[in-house]
């Protein structure tokens, strides 16, 4: 759900697995190395949002969904290598992302 605009706990897709008639294999949150820098990004510089004209906000956009400059990307890219194996061992108390794993009942069409 990519965009969604409401934020999703471990419980709430695990609950909304179940009451869709799906197994649910597993939940985790991703991003957690990471989430205390956005936290403090989103708190130092995040704009009113509703205070912005339609070319602010446009500009706001350019400006922040950029690919980051080759030694921010590689400092990212060792982040996420780290963390991908660690999170098959531990899981992590809260995230930037949480991802379900669902599996349909059998004999349930597609």
């Amino acid at each position: 759900m990519v965009g969604h605009q409401r934020r999703y706990t471990r419980e709430d897709l695990e609950r909304l697995g179940h009451e869709l008639g799906f197994r649910v294999l597993d939940t985790r949150y991703f991003m957690f190395l990471l989430s205390p820098l956005l936290v403090l990004g989103r708190w130092m510089g995040q704009p009113d949002l509703s205070k912005l004209s339609r070319d602010e906000l446009w500009a706001l956009v350019e400006r922040s969904h950029r690919v980051p400059s080759p030694p921010v990307n590689a400092l990212l890219r060792a982040v996420f290598s780290l963390e991908t194996p660690l999170g098959h061992h531990v899981l992590f108390p809260w995230g930037t992302s949480v991802l379900a794993v669902l599996q349909r009942p059998e004999g349930s069409s597609p």
